[in-house]
């Protein structure tokens, strides 16, 4: 076990944890991992019960206490959980007296009015997707709308510590969120892949394997590009059903059935569409795979485009968000939206030789390693403790 610096005890807050089973969850996890790891005592706070059957996570430098205020009255309920939750979080800091209190989302600004200053003098937000950032400024949801504000107005002059998983999504909290206090200290906190598999042979001796995830709820089939890939998918399907290549899309919401229609109105019988996948069958999918795909509008740092690094997959993705950190000599990047660059992109990868597409595998791998490593993640949070501690 590797030993941190100083002796150091964290508290964090994630709102997503298991038993629920997400990218969230699974970059939660490896980030508090990645402290235990490192000799720091992780406590965990987490608004969700464990589920019949299924075993706490377990590290012996980690603690996990599961607490969720409730009060079934939907503006009062709101400012009640927030005041508990505020009193808990107090609770835990008098017992232990943190080095740091990591609030690991953005999603839940209405909780940073609930601490008393001594805790906020410590406290990090760590801005970690699309729900917590763009959909923020964008979204028309009351939702969205109500948190922006308590964000502008409220809750941003009270953070000291900044971070994001992106230098992109840093940049857009300063933009948006209100954080104009010359005190704010910004910084880069990635998501980190722990193992990057040896590379493997190409899956189909006549083809290609493609592979995209990603939500089919009306919000995820915009964010993620459904229609943009639906539609460069069929120009492109002469050229699949030649090559004898296939396309896996794993997604499941509201649009499932519409995506699964017009897969077959338009013949498109290379695409294999998977409702359903646990996160070891996506591991195992992606082992398998070739070239993952990603046309999203908006992304984060997402844990499924890392994993596809790790597995040596050359990638299609946005030139946006967290994906920008994740293109450099290993894929093809397009603008948003671009349904034409799309479809060049998957004839490149369709036509290009196997020594074109081993190298840009192996690329991936290689920035995998380089820029979301656990050492990276590592020194980035140590680097917050230092300037915090003031060693």
């Amino acid at each position: 076990m590797m030993k941190a610096s100083h002796s150091y005890r964290i508290l964090v807050y994630c709102t997503d944890f298991i038993p629920q089973q997400s990218g969230y969850v699974h970059a939660f996890t490896q980030l508090m991992r990645n402290m235990a790891n490192h000799g720091v005592k992780v406590d965990v706070v987490t608004p969700f019960d464990l589920t019949d059957g299924v075993e706490e996570f377990s590290h012996p430098n980690i603690t996990v206490y599961r607490y969720h205020p409730k009060l079934n009255v939907w503006l009062l309920g709101l400012w009640y959980q927030t005041f508990q939750m505020g009193r808990y979080l107090k609770k835990l800091d008098m017992l232990h007296a943190y080095d740091m209190v990591l609030i690991e989302t953005g999603d839940n600004p209405f909780l940073l009015n609930g601490l008393p200053h001594p805790l906020l003098t410590k406290t990090v937000v760590r801005f970690h997707s699309t729900s917590d950032t763009e959909y923020l400024v964008y979204s028309k949801q009351r939702k969205y709308q109500i948190k922006r504000w308590v964000w502008k107005i409220l809750s941003a002059a009270k953070i000291k510590y900044v971070a994001a998983t992106s230098a992109y999504h840093l940049q857009f909290v300063k933009d948006h969120l209100g954080f104009t206090s010359p005190q704010t200290s910004f910084h880069k906190l990635v998501n980190a892949i722990e193992h990057v598999s040896p590379i493997k042979e190409f899956a189909h001796a006549n083809g290609r394997s493609f592979m995209m995830l990603g939500r089919m709820d009306e919000e995820g089939y915009i964010q993620k590009g459904y229609a943009n890939l639906l539609q460069a998918l069929t120009e492109c399907a002469p050229l699949f059903k030649d090559s004898e290549s296939i396309f896996t899309i794993i997604g499941s919401g509201s649009k499932w059935e519409e995506v699964r229609q017009y897969i077959t109105n338009h013949k498109l019988f290379f695409v294999k569409l998977i409702q359903a996948c646990s996160h070891e069958e996506v591991i195992g999918k992606l082992r398998e795979s070739d070239i993952v795909v990603l046309p999203s509008k908006y992304e984060g740092v997402s844990m499924f485009a890392l994993e596809a690094l790790a597995e040596h997959n050359a990638v299609v993705f946005t030139q946006t968000g967290g994906l920008l950190d994740m293109l450099d000599d290993n894929g093809i990047g397009i603008e948003v939206g671009d349904t034409k660059a799309l479809v060049e992109a998957l004839k490149y990868m369709l036509l290009a030789s196997e020594q074109e597409l081993r190298q840009l595998k192996i690329n991936s791998a290689e920035l995998c390693k380089r820029e979301f490593s656990p050492t990276k993640q590592w020194e980035q949070l140590e680097a917050i403790l230092i300037k915090m501690k003031g060693y």
